[in-house]
């Protein structure tokens, strides 16, 4: 349509009439934003930008969303594309059966091809088997078609062979492998590809998980206890802030049934009937909204799911819930309710919080800058004590070496180092492309204090980064800092000028001090206080920093019934729960880097409870190198830490089996590679074990010392035993321990208590049924007694 200008000049526009226009705009146009808002379908361009920004925003707002799919042939395209096609509900092309169907040369085709994509009405498409070279790829690219992924099906040709069923697979699979080599090199350089591993071991639900998460967006849910439902409005316009889709799935029921569409029938008949809508209803529902949005959009569920049930059913047929936020007060959870947080606890996706705050989510997601804060005067120990603190996964920024960096990458020939000065908007732009531009949103820093100017810069450092996990504060003495900065220094005598100037710098820290703690209080974050003291030994203040950051290890040993309640007693008490089992599968079932070593290196043994994930398949060396990790991630958020299914040697069946896994040297090597345990929790039925030394001394048989042999006997008897040595050797006689004497036990394996107290020289406590509740036996195992004693063995009888 061609609009014409009238010859006669437009009187100029009166501001009331144009902002009178606007309201009543926003008004009759908001019912209809809203309703298609909370369906995902509202797409935004700011047209206040330029013109060439404004029609990159329309052209990526109309166009669908595209997704190529490679791989040889039988590498399982067609089983990814179907799957993504029946949860995602995406439009499937199959470019060579297209190819063929428009009976289309390949130089018109991909024209062709161009001009369809663009008249494409779905929102989301996939195209199987395009592109076939980086010509293709190319072409597309230039006619304004990007794709958002493409998936490549990186199977074996093993894996192709048995697909296929055919030998001449083979050909099919080098062919492809040689047209495509620059093409997946490119896709790699611009971060367009995606790799799913195919191999013969490959597990068919694996694939299909793999694949869809290319379109999934993350979704959140949020609920909260009854009590107090109405907090949920504040974390709804929080969250709406923040950007985040808001979906729920009573609201979604309702405007369904308001608009009478097909499915919003179904739902009143349901009502009418006075019967609960099926959960393959709601599901249904939900997967309308969650994939007619984009996969980089965050989604929030509101409520939906309720039980593990529905979250299963949802999770199978529509997609994964990244995380739970619970609002609710810590004496609300009880031990004995086993509910959906019990099971999204057990598997590290939930968050548990007693008031709505966005940047404890923002964190969660990766969103938001994770970094460690350490504050002092100069020379109080901040850049010693940082580095013990990048032990602990932490990335460690050395503020002074900020500007040197910048001094070295601006230096040229003309203008050398020593000439050039860093101001301090310079220095903050380089600490943010450090850390806001990570790569790895899971990625941790600690900054050994702010050396920049004054109070106003501080203040814009902490406004950009956001507010940190946690601030330590370095404890120090005025001598010692005096001292410190002279050896920093390498001064043998402070001068009454530095001696000034050192008591101003800590008088201004005080003041500062003050500042950051007043800037972060008015920020709401997350930020955690600590306190320290650097005068003192490097082993001292290592041992402190591990006191103070790294959790204690509790070590549960129990049946697997007794898994969810400590699963809620760690909820109530904010300890991490770590279930070896659970984090073995999660690393094999997302195929990483440790995960395959665990797939390479697992050897089956024979279980009294057959687990195919339990530690006792798999190193030791391994286990302990996934529990490290978690614990390092957990540093600064949690004071304790539950580990279960750990011990190996409890897992095996038959004397024989349990000799590869030792107790005693599993115990050893927790300690030695994770952390230290501060006490062990042993469920146990019918009788306690004993915790006595109930072993008999050792006694060993001295034979007595033959005397010596006359000098002509002795060449005689070398001789003779030389032959005997021989024979022994040829034999090559089987060791075998059954046929030999040795110390007297009383014949049974020293029980968990036994090793435990005497190792750690604690003290045992035993409980009978019902004599404590199970929040007195975690107290007693996990905090310190009176005497100040952390260390204990705590038995727990439960019923036969």
């Amino acid at each position: 349509m061609v609009l014409k200008l009238s010859e006669q000049k437009k009187a100029p526009c009166n501001p009331e009439d144009v902002a009178s226009r606007i309201n009543d705009y926003n008004k009759k146009t908001r019912g209809v934003l809203d309703y298609y808002r909370r369906l995902g379908k509202v797409r935004y361009v700011d047209c206040a930008k330029g013109n060439t920004e404004v029609y990159t925003s329309l052209q990526k707002a109309v166009l669908p969303s595209l997704y190529f799919v490679i791989g040889p042939k039988a590498s399982g395209k067609s089983l990814a594309s179907n799957h993504l096609s029946s949860i995602a509900q995406m439009n499937v092309v199959k470019f060579d059966e297209w190819e063929k169907l428009k009976s289309k040369t390949p130089e018109t085709a991909l024209i062709e091809f161009v001009k369809e994509l663009h008249k494409q009405p779905s929102m989301k498409m996939v195209i199987e088997g395009f592109p076939r070279n980086l010509g293709e790829l190319k072409h597309v690219l230039l006619n304004g078609v990007k794709p958002n992924k493409i998936l490549y099906m990186d199977a074996t040709e093993g894996r192709c062979i048995v697909n296929s069923g055919a030998e001449s697979t083979s050909e099919s699979f080098k062919m492809f492998h040689k047209q495509s080599k620059e093409l997946i090199e490119f896709c790699k350089k611009e971060n367009l590809l995606l790799t799913i591993r195919n191999s013969e071991d490959t597990q068919i639900e694996e694939l299909k998980r793999a694949a869809l998460k290319m379109v999934m967006p993350e979704v959140i849910l949020v609920r909260t206890q009854e009590a107090l439902e109405e907090g949920i409005v504040g974390v709804i316009r929080e969250l709406h802030s923040r950007g985040y889709l808001i979906v729920s799935e009573e609201q979604m029921e309702a405007d369904e049934i308001l608009r009478e569409t097909k499915i919003g029938r179904e739902l009143k008949g349901y009502i009418q009937n006075r019967e609960r809508v099926p959960n393959p209803k709601k599901v249904e529902l939900l997967k309308k909204v969650i994939y007619s949005t984009s996969e980089d959009r965050q989604i929030i569920l509101l409520r939906y799911p309720n039980t593990v049930k529905e979250l299963k059913e949802f999770e199978d047929n529509c997609c994964e819930i990244f995380r739970e936020f619970f609002l609710c007060q810590p004496e609300y959870i009880a031990a004995d309710d086993i509910n959906l947080e019990t099971f999204m606890q057990q598997k590290d996706r939930l968050t548990l919080i007693d008031s709505f705050n966005g940047d404890l989510m923002d964190t969660y997601r990766g969103t938001q800058l994770q970094y460690a804060l350490i504050v002092g005067p100069v020379a109080s120990g901040k850049t010693t004590t940082a580095k013990h603190l990048a032990k602990f996964g932490f990335t460690f920024i050395e503020m002074e070496a900020l500007a040197e960096d910048i001094k070295k990458r601006l230096a040229t020939e003309d203008n050398p180092i020593e000439n050039i000065t860093v101001n301090f908007p310079q220095k903050l732009e380089e600490l943010k492309a450090r850390t806001l531009g990570r790569k790895n949103k899971d990625e941790k820093f600690v900054l050994d204090g702010l050396d920049f100017e004054d109070p106003v810069s501080i203040k814009k450092t902490i406004t950009a980064l956001g507010p940190p996990l946690f601030y330590l504060e370095l404890a120090y003495d005025p001598k010692e800092v005096k001292t410190r900065y002279m050896k920093k220094n390498e001064v043998g005598e402070l001068s009454e000028e530095d001696n000034a100037r050192i008591d101003k710098l800590i008088e201004d820290f005080a003041k500062t001090r003050g500042m950051i703690e007043g800037l972060l209080a008015d920020m709401g974050g997350m930020t955690n206080h600590y306190e320290l003291s650097a005068d003192t030994t490097e082993e001292e203040l290592e041992r402190s920093i591990r006191e103070v950051f790294e959790p204690k290890l509790v070590l549960l040993k129990w049946d697997e019934d007794m898994n969810e309640v400590f699963v809620n007693l760690a909820m109530k008490y904010s300890f991490l729960y770590i279930s070896v089992p659970d984090l073995v599968k999660r690393e094999v079932e997302q195929r990483t880097a440790l995960g395959i070593e665990l797939i390479q290196t697992r050897k089956p043994k024979e279980l009294v409870v057959e687990d195919p994930y339990s530690s006792a398949h798999y190193e030791n060396a391994l286990i302990l190198k996934l529990l490290k990790e978690q614990i390092k991630r957990a540093a600064g958020k949690y004071q304790t830490a539950f580990i279960s299914g750990y011990l190996s040697a409890y897992k095996l069946k038959g004397w024989e089996a349990t000799q590869e896994f030792r107790v005693m040297d599993e115990l050893f090597a927790l300690e030695k590679e994770v952390g230290q345990i501060k006490s062990v929790v042993s469920i146990v039925r019918g009788c306690f074990e004993s915790v006595e030394n109930d072993r008999v001394a050792e006694k060993l048989e001295v034979r007595a010392k033959p005397p010596p042999k006359p000098a002509g006997e002795e060449e005689e008897k070398k001789e003779e035993a030389e032959e005997v040595q021989d024979k022994i050797e040829e034999a090559k006689v089987e060791f075998k321990p059954e046929q030999f004497c040795w110390t007297n036990t009383v014949g049974k394996p020293r029980t968990l208590g036994q090793l435990f107290t005497e190792w750690k020289k604690c003290e045992s406590v035993n409980y009978e049924p019902r004599e404590v509740a199970l929040e007195e036996l975690i107290q007693a195992a996990a905090k310190p007694d009176t005497a100040g004693e952390s260390t204990v063995f705590v038995q727990l009888k439960t019923a036969n």
